[in-house]
């Protein structure tokens, strides 16, 4: 088991002039996590990816990865990061082939063994000899993904990397980020506006507000065997001081009563009802969205 967080950001700030991009921002990732960033336009996120590459330098802070100070120690920190932090360039003139070739031969030590893995991996094998310029949007991001990962990096960052995808290809691109995170053990951060897409994606995301971190939240690692169930029937007052006597946590809510308990306490909670002449409706798990959560963060009201 690692011994360290692979991303460590320590009360991270960052001012342009008068403006405050970034205030005191701390965050841990683990190894093979994945994490989503979320906040609206102007509200740090590029800033914070860009400080954690290297490409902006932090007023206040320390970014450490894999346990190396990016400031100090510069070249060792970075060469466990991969990204993709705006739409990946390539020799349209060139095959993905000689793209990846040529980004290979700027470190010296990938192997043909390992460019044919990460083609493998990305699924472009049947693509891969054609001129980029003749790639899909989609395609020329799996590519993308591919020379980000030729160096076997620990982490992997993507900014907006389903931006002007169809919903076929956002869905392969979910599909390769699991498998990487699977196969490659490497932590993944995407920052992205799709928040469904986050939700099933990531470990945990983080949404950031004003160049602050105001929530993190956890999709996998949390415990989940007490879930929140609501029960619709009529008498309210009387079920939530029968339910209340018989030991479970119980709240008053529109068109019936809430609880949270164990899925094996439901038909307990249904017999003291039914017993007491009060007739269940229906029973449905409650679980707040991604969405509902980020709007009431933000102090905004969600519309479909």
């Amino acid at each position: 088991m690692e011994q360290y967080p692979l991303l460590k950001l320590i009360e991270i700030s960052k001012r342009i002039g008068k403006h405050q991009i970034l205030s005191d921002i701390n965050l841990e990732i683990g190894h093979g996590e994945i994490v989503g960033l979320l906040g609206r336009n102007g509200s740090g996120k590029t800033t914070l990816i860009r400080t954690i590459v290297g490409l902006v330098k932090a007023n206040k802070g320390k970014v450490i990865i894999n346990g190396t100070n990016l400031n100090s120690d510069f070249e060792r920190a970075i060469q466990h990061v991969g990204a993709i932090v705006e739409n990946p360039e390539f020799y349209t003139y060139l095959t993905g082939y000689q793209n990846l070739q040529q980004y290979a031969s700027m470190y010296g030590n990938i192997s043909d063994e390992r460019v044919e893995d990460v083609i493998e991996l990305v699924n472009l094998v049947n693509a891969i000899d054609d001129k980029v310029g003749t790639y899909s949007l989609g395609m020329r991001q799996r590519l993308g993904i591919a020379q980000a990962i030729l160096h076997q990096p620990k982490l992997l960052i993507l900014d907006e990397p389903t931006n002007g995808l169809d919903p076929m290809g956002i869905r392969e691109f979910r599909s390769y980020v699991k498998t990487l995170c699977e196969k490659e053990n490497v932590s993944i951060i995407i920052a992205s506006h799709l928040l469904r897409e986050i939700e099933d994606l990531c470990d945990q995301v983080v949404i950031i507000q004003s160049g602050k971190i105001v929530q993190v939240k956890q999709f996998k690692h949390h415990d989940v065997s007490m879930k929140k169930v609501r029960f619709e029937l009529l008498q309210q007052e009387k079920a939530r001081s029968l339910l209340h006597k018989n030991g479970f946590s119980v709240e008053i809510s529109p068109n019936g009563v809430v609880l949270e308990l164990k899925k094996e306490q439901i038909p307990g909670a249904i017999r003291v009802l039914v017993n007491n002449g009060i007739d269940v409706f229906s029973v449905n798990s409650i679980q707040a969205s991604l969405e509902d959560a980020f709007f009431k963060i933000l102090g905004e009201t969600s519309h479909d």
